[in-house]
């Protein structure tokens, strides 16, 4: 009965059911959760501190230095409560996530593959952890969660580099009445002014640029050039970002539907 259980248990764990030691470590003591307030308030004090991205129940704290990570933790908006056995593989996932992540920079972290955290998890490397259905679940879930990770590292890093070099209080906003009521040409100027002043030089910083495409009542059409063309990952944050700087310009009343003319993604 004994050596039938041991082998019962073996299973389960190498399905993904139940922990084995190597997953119970990062699982249930992982290095890189924040567990209170405290932490969290520690971490935020500390230099490189970019702030939080919210993807879902996960949030990411990312301290950034000289153009890398150095240093990423994780935390959960609630408790889980609804199951357990995807808690346990989150939060090893997070955890081994962030350890891979430290002194990587943007484009080397997308390379980060679920596959790479899976081997590293193995209790023995001839066993795999998770049978095929819960890999692929779980590799779904982790593209879907780099995927936004990587666009709001992206908007961070735009807003520290545009806010540390500008003062917003410097520019006259426009009104709603004032958009709805001006002409196109008015709109296209105000708009290009603001690219050129705020988001063209952090994007060339890096090789990339943005072009205007067209403008109507409530959206813009952008094009990137350069290496953000090819940056897919950035893309959904750079999009957001330029609409909330649109948005924070007009004094939060004229939001504008930002959309990438190339692959028809739109900031939401």
């Amino acid at each position: 009965m004994l050596i039938v259980a041991c082998v019962s248990l073996t299973q389960e764990v190498r399905k993904g059911i139940l922990p084995s030691e190597t997953f119970n470590k990062h699982a249930l003591s992982p290095q890189f959760l924040l567990m209170s307030k405290r932490d969290l308030v520690r971490l935020e004090q500390e230099s490189g501190y970019l702030g939080p991205i919210c993807l879902g129940r996960v949030i990411f704290h990312v301290l950034w230095s000289h153009h890398r990570i150095e240093r990423l933790y994780f935390s959960f908006t609630d408790n889980f409560d609804d199951d357990q056995d995807l808690r346990f593989r989150q939060t090893a996932i997070l955890d081994v996530l962030c350890l891979f992540a430290q002194g990587r920079s943007r484009p080397e972290l997308s390379r980060i593959e679920l596959r790479e955290i899976e081997n590293y998890l193995r209790e023995r490397p001839e066993y795999p952890l998770w049978d095929g259905r819960i890999f692929s679940e779980m590799h779904q879930w982790f593209r879907q969660l780099m995927s936004g990770f990587i666009g709001g590292l992206e908007g961070q890093l735009m807003q520290e580099k545009i806010y540390s070099r500008h003062s917003l209080a410097e520019i006259q906003p426009l009104s709603p009445v004032e958009w709805k009521t001006s002409d196109m040409l008015t709109r296209v100027r105000w708009i290009e002014h603001l690219l050129e002043l705020f988001i063209r030089p952090v994007l060339a910083a890096d090789g990339g640029g943005i072009a205007l495409i067209d403008v109507d009542d409530d959206s813009l059409v952008i094009s990137f050039t350069g290496v953000c063309r090819q940056c897919r990952g950035g893309r959904r944050g750079t999009l957001l970002f330029i609409q909330q700087f649109f948005f924070s310009l007009s004094k939060n009343s004229v939001k504008l539907k930002v959309v990438d003319e190339e692959s028809f993604t739109e900031a939401s």
